[in-house]
């Protein structure tokens, strides 16, 4: 889905109303003060014992990447299984 997103005229408005890791929104408190600040812009989902976070990286080189992990059945507390 990511990838057929990539190629459409509204991308670029999609890209941007994405949360930027370190920056902004869910992820305005992960991952900041790391190589991945500015440079991941994904969204994060969850519903009972399910964490996920998708999106786009930035590789150092400037390439951009799809990445997907999903966490199911998670035993813990939510916040434990929160993707840093």
């Amino acid at each position: 889905m990511l990838g057929f997103a990539q190629k459409q005229a509204w991308f670029g408005l999609y890209y941007a109303s994405l949360p930027v890791a370190g920056v902004d929104g869910t992820l305005e408190d992960r991952m900041k003060n790391t190589l991945a600040t500015g440079r991941i812009h994904a969204k994060t989902g969850s519903v009972e014992h399910v964490r996920t976070l998708s999106g786009f990286a930035e590789t150092p080189d400037g390439r951009q990447v799809i990445f997907s992990f999903l966490s199911n059945n998670q035993g813990g507390k939510s916040h434990e299984a929160a993707m840093l």
